[in-house]
């Protein structure tokens, strides 16, 4: 049976650990051949991003290229929040203060490279094995279920929350409410989580607290970091569920599917967590992808 090795990450913030302009090949070899090729082993074939390249999008793709003619094959990822934010006035004005177009000039410009998928609710197949994702979005279930103790809040709290904690709320000008994004991905993933062996999002699928980081069970943003995948989890076609955002890396079973995040955050949080490659040896359920 044919099999895929297969390194994960997300959350790389790239605008955190390289300059605005003149990222070089050194620069960026110094960032990742620690963490892809140590001791000078082989890369993996695979690199799977699950989303915030960073805040440009002409640097994303810069480095992006650098990382696919360095190391992988292929790479495939899926966009994040961070990839939405219009960061300052000029970008905002370049792209008509529409997050969702910033969004899709990513899309398009990674989908354009050989060997670079970017997914979008589609799945693509490399040596038999499926790989399906979209950039999902948070539900605000978690602050439901964990942070409503008297089941006093609703959606419309849970909205004044985001405004108040969230730099989501600030860096898309166009998207007007907490779950609007979350109304837009959820079809995507219901078009893909049973089609595939590998499924990629952003964002979390799971609100049971023992999932959540200890030092952020009680955080008031953390129903922004986390969606309501009990069915998907439960239903899936998936062995494999890789996901960000959190910048809390866990590797876990849930009903069988193996959740795994390995982000590198930003520069202080690299350095500090001291990162290593997450490398997998992936291979496809079965040929109709089914449990």
């Amino acid at each position: 049976m044919n099999s895929l090795s297969v390194s994960i990450l997300s959350d790389l913030h790239f605008d955190s650990h390289f300059p605005s302009s003149g990222v070089t090949e050194a620069m960026v070899r110094k960032l990742f051949d620690p963490i892809f090729t140590p001791n000078g082993i082989n890369p993996a074939d695979v690199l799977i991003i699950a989303g915030d390249l960073g805040h440009d999008n002409n640097q994303n793709i810069t480095i992006i290229k650098l990382l696919r003619a360095f190391y992988f094959k292929h790479i495939i990822c899926v966009l994040g929040n961070h990839d939405y934010y219009l960061i300052n006035s000029k970008i905002a004005t370049h792209y008509d203060n529409n997050s969702f177009k910033r969004a899709q000039e990513m899309r398009d410009l990674l989908n354009a490279l050989d060997g670079v998928h970017c997914l979008d609710g589609n799945v693509i197949e490399i040596n038999g094995v499926g790989f399906g994702g979209c950039d999902s979005w948070y539900d605000g279930q978690y602050v439901l279920h964990h942070l409503n103790p008297h089941y006093e809040y609703g959606l419309d709290h849970v909205h004044s929350l985001w405004t108040h904690t969230m730099n989501d709320a600030h860096h898309m000008p166009n998207i007007k409410r907490f779950n609007e994004l979350w109304k837009i991905e959820k079809p995507k993933i219901e078009s893909v989580y049973q089609q595939c062996d590998v499924m990629i999002t952003h964002v979390m699928p799971s609100i049971n607290s023992e999932h959540v980081d200890k030092m952020y069970r009680s955080d008031k943003a953390t129903g922004y970091f986390t969606f309501d995948g009990q069915k998907y989890l439960k239903d899936t076609t998936a062995h494999t569920w890789i996901y960000g955002h959190s910048h809390s890396n866990q590797d876990v079973q849930i009903n069988g599917v193996r959740m795994i995040a390995n982000q590198l955050g930003y520069r202080n949080e690299a350095i500090k967590n001291g990162l290593k490659d997450k490398r997998l040896e992936i291979y496809p359920l079965s040929q109709k992808n089914t449990r």
